[in-house]
């Protein structure tokens, strides 16, 4: 699948020069050895790095993703009723002396008794005794082929990764003849927004902790009411209490056809902030795994978000005050491109990105 966790396309502003599909990677920890050559086109050679930026099937949903079957009751009810598995489960949660079999005929039934399937009695439509793990397979694929494909390849491989280049090209042309302090107006704006807020979700880094900081609450409501220990961690190892299914949740609404929920954040964006386009003449940004920098949280509040474009290009998010100022068009000193890219490193997992095979002069 191309639907990398990072678009490989995004990564073509970073081309290393001699070559076409490259570019050099560091280490946060070294940033004085001489850069790793990667080739962005060639995931199955990529090694440590990949998991960072290029590792596919980051967006595949099956029930492997912690706490993902909360979301997917439509797609299990339908595998039942589509397939006509017949499910026999001992009801262990039975208080009888001897435990009765029940039919799991039901998305219920079904997630009720999930931890015992490998004691699961399961025939297909034809009478055969299959084990669990020929079920789970089938229910994978199941629910790939209802909401994955949509996700992974409609969306993500076929539209999103490949409307970056028109993307990057539009606002290069919207730049063109602009003279520093020129107000700016992006032509492919909500396209931009869209791109961002898909790399926007996935930051485990920003994102994970304000979802887990409301499960927690969470939490301690369920433990005012009485829940004891034993529920509770039922209840993480379940994925009722994980921040994955969280994650998904407006991708799978999207999958489904309704994008409200996906609009509504590329809204907040659009409402809330003003857009700058950032240049530099000799100096070359940097970008990470992470390319989504929060570079300014004042109180909790985000209020200066920073998105390389290119390595000559990167776009500067700006929270909107009373006192309005319309987004701009600035060229950077040397010095300002240097504090964005420490931006940049200080936000990265464990790597930055350029097309240089040395930073010393970038930092």
């Amino acid at each position: 699948m191309k639907a990398h966790k990072v678009p490989a396309t995004y990564y073509s502003g970073w081309n290393a020069v001699g070559f076409k599909h490259s570019f050099y990677v560091f280490y946060t920890n070294d940033l004085q050895s001489k850069g790793i050559l990667k080739s962005y086109r060639k995931v199955d050679v990529i090694t440590n790095e990949h998991s960072y930026f290029m590792e596919e099937d980051f967006y595949y949903i099956d029930l492997s993703i912690k706490g993902i079957s909360f979301k997917l009751k439509k797609e299990i009810s339908d595998f039942l009723c589509d397939r006509a598995y017949k499910i026999q489960c001992i009801d262990t949660l039975s208080e009888s002396d001897v435990a009765p079999t029940i039919m799991l005929d039901d998305y219920d039934k079904v997630m009720t008794y999930i931890d015992d399937i490998d004691m699961w009695i399961i025939e297909n439509s034809n009478g055969q005794k299959i084990n669990p793990s020929e079920l789970l397979a089938d229910l994978n694929n199941y629910i790939f082929q209802k909401v994955g494909v949509i996700i992974e390849e409609d969306y993500f491989a076929n539209y999103l990764e490949d409307m970056w280049n028109s993307i990057t090209k539009s606002i290069l042309d919207n730049i063109v003849a602009k003279k520093t302090g020129d107000d700016i107006v992006l032509d492919r704006r909500m396209d931009l927004l869209e791109f961002f807020v898909i790399q926007y979700l996935r930051m485990d880094t920003q994102i994970k902790p304000k979802i887990e900081k409301v499960l927690s609450m969470a939490e301690s409501v369920f433990i005012d009411m009485g829940a004891d220990a034993t529920t509770i961690t039922s209840s993480k190892e379940s994925g009722l209490l994980s921040y994955e299914p969280y994650f998904f949740g407006p991708l799978l609404d999207a999958a489904r056809g309704d994008k409200r929920r996906l609009m509504q954040k590329i809204s907040h964006i659009d409402s809330n902030y003003e857009i700058d386009v950032l240049s530099t003449k000799s100096k070359e940004f940097l970008t990470s795994t992470n390319p989504c920098v929060f570079s300014k949280i004042i109180l909790g509040d985000v209020v200066e978000m920073l998105f390389p474009i290119t390595r000559k290009i990167c776009i500067r998010f700006r929270k909107k005050t009373d006192n309005h100022i319309p987004g701009k068009y600035l060229e950077l000193t040397d010095q300002e491109v240097r504090r964005i890219n420490a931006c940049v490193i200080a936000t990265a997992d464990d790597i930055v990105i350029s097309s240089s095979e040395y930073l010393s002069d970038l930092l």
